[in-house]
């Protein structure tokens, strides 16, 4: 139950982290590539302070280059479609196609010659169900859904690379270590040649302060979730939760419409995620 309850915890500031920078955005308070930096940098620090506790167990193996590699070209791909749907996406619509990805890398396991069961079947199902209410009924703006579902899609492919190099060769903290610093880099140079903005100075902003503290505090609350629960149950706690507040907070910070619909979609949508963990 404390597991459940520090990854509920954790996702919400995550989502009310994702709105501060929606918002600050659509301000042009920030822009996309300043808001990469921020992002890669907050995660690079928890990616740092976790190193620094395990720092027995860390180890890098460079036969994992190739897929590493290709998880880098991937990931900056993933960072930019990502971010740009925050942007440009409701919270709402943000939230319910994010979830693409679960019966996704489903399938993926499926095609490696992974067992897919009667429940987990039933829960995709649901999930589909829910999209379907939605696009039929209009519950989702039109404006950024490519972005999110093709945010969804690659998000495929990189957790799978990410999943195959930490079981076969690199510790999850050096992995990334690696990447975040790369990405990093890419949105520092975006920032400054493209936005012509100086991204540090996103530092002296007292909501980016905040925006930047929720999302290290909800990563470090999800991360000691898992200290306290079962790994699949603990995700689709974190994916039910994130439709949940996705909606929440499209409604009452961004004046979203269709909510009874949407919280219709979020109990089918959530039904389906939890048939999938068991």
């Amino acid at each position: 139950m404390l597991g459940i309850a520090l990854m509920a915890a954790g996702t919400s500031l995550e989502e009310v982290s994702t709105s501060i920078g929606k918002a600050q955005m659509k301000k042009r308070i920030e822009t996309p590539y300043t808001y990469g930096v921020l992002t890669a940098s907050v995660a690079f620090l928890m990616f740092s302070v976790s190193g620094l506790i395990r720092f027995s167990s860390q180890h890098f193996d460079a036969a994992s280059l190739p897929t590493l590699v290709l998880r880098i070209v991937l990931e900056i791909v993933q960072a930019t479609v990502t971010i740009h749907a925050i942007k440009f996406a409701d919270r709402s619509t943000y939230g319910f196609l994010r979830t693409l990805t679960i019966p996704g890398l489903l399938l993926v396991d499926l095609s490696l010659a992974y067992r897919i069961d009667a429940m987990q079947f039933v829960g995709i199902c649901f999930i589909v169900l829910a999209l379907l209410l939605l696009f039929l009924n209009h519950g989702f703006s039109k404006h950024g859904t490519w972005l999110v579902v093709i945010s969804a899609l690659n998000a495929v492919l990189t957790t799978s690379l990410y999943k195959y190099n930490i079981t076969h060769f690199n510790s999850p903290e050096v992995e990334q270590l690696i990447v975040l610093p790369i990405l990093a880099l890419f949105f520092i140079t975006m920032a400054i040649f493209k936005d012509k903005r100086n991204p540090f100075l996103l530092f002296r902003h007292p909501l980016c302060l905040v925006q930047a503290g929720f999302m290290g505090a909800g990563s470090i609350l999800d991360a000691l979730s898992l200290l306290f629960g079962v790994p699949s149950v603990l995700v689709a706690v974190k994916r039910t939760t994130g439709v949940f507040m996705s909606v929440l907070l499209g409604h009452a910070v961004f004046a979203e419409k269709h909510l009874i619909l949407k919280i219709t979609a979020f109990v089918l949508c959530g039904t389906g995620i939890l048939l999938l963990a068991l």
